[in-house]
């Protein structure tokens, strides 16, 4: 009597929606009984992707690095910690790196946060070391049962140029004497 007690009461929310429950204090010998109502409701994580479930990188010249972005926004007011698992390959085709961009190690997982009511971008490449169709899928972990599997894609080209003109004519060239023709080198 005349003293006061506080308590910490936690509410960790197992599933979307409403939660109610009641809090009883008895004093003994139970002669006097209090309760207390508890309320909470359950926010389910919220992530959109863009620009989806794929990053296609196109056509890319072999042996050139190409970049896109993977932006992941957040749809509630908490902050959201997200995960990406390295990506399984044989050869270091397809990468990440952090918003700062910065490389991620090939065998390191990237972590990072999407803050409430924000979004944060990632970027993915693509350096094809040979010609053809390459693919790979990363996987963007959000919560312990929510992920979201993003599929990469590229073919990587030859790199092509044409001459112009396709022939030079020298025509009849005096011995000793240095004839000068132009051509030019061009991508296509």
């Amino acid at each position: 009597k005349g003293s006061d007690r506080e308590f910490s009461i936690t509410a960790v929310a197992g599933q979307e929606g409403p939660l109610t429950a009641a809090l009883l204090l008895m004093r003994k010998p139970a002669q006097n009984t209090s309760s207390i109502t508890l309320k909470a409701n359950g926010v389910a994580p919220q992530v959109n992707f863009n620009p989806g479930d794929i990053l296609d990188f196109g056509p890319v010249t072999v042996n050139q690095r190409k970049d896109l972005d993977l932006t992941l926004t957040n749809g509630t007011e908490f902050v959201q910690p997200f995960s990406i698992a390295p990506i399984q390959q044989g050869s270091l085709i397809f990468g990440m790196t952090d918003a700062s961009g910065v490389a991620v190690a090939f065998d390191q997982p990237l972590t990072g946060q999407i803050p409430g009511n924000g979004s944060a971008t990632i970027k993915g490449w693509f350096q094809p070391p040979l010609e053809g169709p390459h693919q790979n899928t990363i996987t963007v972990n959000f919560c312990a049962t929510c992920n979201q599997v993003i599929q990469l894609t590229g073919t990587g080209v030859k790199p092509l140029f044409e001459l112009v003109p396709s022939a030079l004519d020298f025509g009849s060239v005096p011995e000793q004497t240095p004839t000068l023709r132009n051509f030019v080198a061009r991508n296509v």
